[in-house]
């Protein structure tokens, strides 16, 4: 974000032009669940993963790495790393599997403790621009007191109504996101440096994705030449830009699968697919899977 004053003899403190970061934070969920199975092989999404457990038990496989997520961290995992999940006792599971729900109050969770069962806390969001095009990792935050005061409050408070997170729990939800994104070092917190073209770009991609976007529509926006912009896209994103917006598609829809009991037309619909046959043929091309396998991982029972 630019701002530009061209009076420089206005008084104004702010005389130059001064270019701010932006951060757009977007929270897609924040939800306490028990967990009895969680066996995902190669989970990978298109936004920001924030997890914290109250009781031990559970664990993310990344690169060699097993990691715990216990009472005493959060862990952080960025937009499309590619990681495992699992709990002890059912790691030998074969298939993926969720086997889990909404907990709705004090004695769910002493009920769901008495059972080994694992008491989740995730938040789902993005931030917005390069953030969200962030390098692959995960991050174990050891738990500060002040985010652990979020966690009370923002758990008491979805216990209380889950489907409704008014509006001072929301902000402890973007205190607690905020809080975890800067314990990243400084140095490890650069995104990957995208032109500012091509930000507006896929931030235009991003509002617009369920319906039909040509190239000639995107070369315009950002007043190129179609064959020049389709090459400087290609040239930064390593994609074409029909290809990014199938990937922008498909993305959504995974989000949908993973956090909605809904139909394959409704969603092909919603994200800008003309029917289901076409959108079950491209999610099975970028996913390697056909939309109903991808949908058996996440049922819950």
């Amino acid at each position: 974000m630019e701002y530009i004053l061209n009076n420089k003899n206005s008084g104004d403190p702010s005389i130059s032009t001064q270019r701010i970061d932006p951060l757009r934070i977007e929270v897609l969920c924040c939800r306490l669940w028990w967990l009895k199975k969680w066996k995902n092989g190669k989970l990978s999404s298109p936004y920001w993963r924030l997890y914290w457990n109250m009781n031990k038990g559970a664990y993310i496989a990344y690169e060699g790495r097993k990691i715990e997520i216990t009472p005493n961290k959060l862990v952080l995992i960025p937009p499309n790393t590619t990681f495992e999940t699992y709990i002890d006792g059912n790691n030998e599971i074969s298939e993926n599997k969720l086997m889990g729900g909404v907990i709705h109050s004090d004695d769910d969770i002493e009920e769901c403790m008495k059972k080994n069962n694992i008491i989740h806390l995730f938040i789902h969001f993005n931030l917005g621009g390069e953030l969200d095009h962030f390098k692959k990792n995960i991050y174990e935050i050891p738990l500060c007191e002040i985010q652990n005061l979020f966690i009370q409050e923002i758990t008491e408070k979805t216990l209380s109504n889950n489907d409704l997170i008014q509006i001072h729990t929301a902000i402890k939800i973007h205190q607690l996101i905020l809080s975890t994104i800067q314990s990243i070092g400084e140095d490890e917190l650069l995104p990957q440096q995208l032109h500012p073209r091509i930000v507006k770009v896929i931030e235009f991609i991003n509002q617009e994705y369920h319906r039909v976007i040509d190239n000639a529509e995107l070369a315009d926006f950002i007043n190129m030449a179609t064959n020049s912009f389709t090459r400087f896209f290609k040239e930064n994103m390593h994609l074409s830009p029909q290809e990014y917006i199938k990937n922008v598609r498909i993305n959504k829809a995974c989000y949908l699968i993973e956090n909605a009991d809904l139909s394959f037309d409704f969603i092909a619909q919603k994200v800008g697919f003309s029917d289901r046959y076409h959108f079950s043929k491209v999610f099975k091309s970028v996913k390697g899977i056909p939309p109903a396998q991808y949908k058996k991982q996440f049922i819950r029972k």
